[in-house]
């Protein structure tokens, strides 16, 4: 019955992906197959076709938000000092950037993470974050760039942890504050946590 040629498939994708985001920012989180069918020209059978349920749609919906931030956090290991502390730090600014400039970031972070394919999705890619994070510290340690007695496992949770709880904050403000301004503070917390900033005495 949907016998469709991999380029036709490929955009039919696409398609399906952006005319969902578009209905859930207009519904603010809620859409239906329906309206996302018409929307992107085709129909309420090819959506099940591609995606099986309701959930499935919003996990790739999710899943697509997520892919591009795998080369906005995880960059080249084997600098020198300063270059892996501006590399870091503009690693940082991307991700919040990226989080201000997505049109459905706020839904992300603050309302579609309720359905088990939603969450399968995401602990996914927390896992990623955090193994590649981790490894980015040992790299660091090697060379020493941050200090030898952190342990990068949990050091890359706790700043990982200390980010998504920013950018949640940042992203149900109004106005929001700059991305500048934002990174600004989440660097402070990134360089005090990788023990960068010497702690003040009591």
């Amino acid at each position: 019955m949907f016998k469709l040629g991999m380029k036709e498939k490929m955009k039919h994708h696409k398609g399906l992906i952006k005319a969902t985001e578009i209905e859930l920012s207009k519904g603010n989180g809620y859409c239906e197959i329906q309206a996302v069918a018409k929307r992107a020209g085709v129909s309420v059978g090819l959506v099940y076709h591609y995606f099986g349920s309701k959930g499935g749609l919003l996990a790739a919906v999710v899943e697509a938000f997520y892919a591009p931030m795998m080369d906005v956090e995880f960059g080249v290991e084997g600098m020198s000092d300063t270059d892996w502390l501006t590399q870091e730090r503009a690693r940082a600014q991307a991700y919040i950037n990226y989080h201000y400039s997505h049109p459905i970031a706020f839904l992300i972070t603050h309302t579609l993470s309720q359905t088990p394919e939603i969450l399968d999705v995401e602990a996914a890619f927390l896992e990623h974050q955090l193994h590649e994070g981790a490894r980015n510290l040992r790299a660091a340690k090697r060379e020493g760039i941050i200090n030898n007695d952190l342990d990068p496992d949990i050091t890359v949770a706790l700043i990982h942890g200390g980010i998504k709880q920013a950018l949640h904050q940042a992203l149900a403000t109004s106005p929001r504050p700059e991305p500048e301004i934002l990174c600004e503070k989440i660097w402070l917390f990134i360089s005090s946590a990788l023990g960068l900033i010497p702690q003040k005495r009591r």
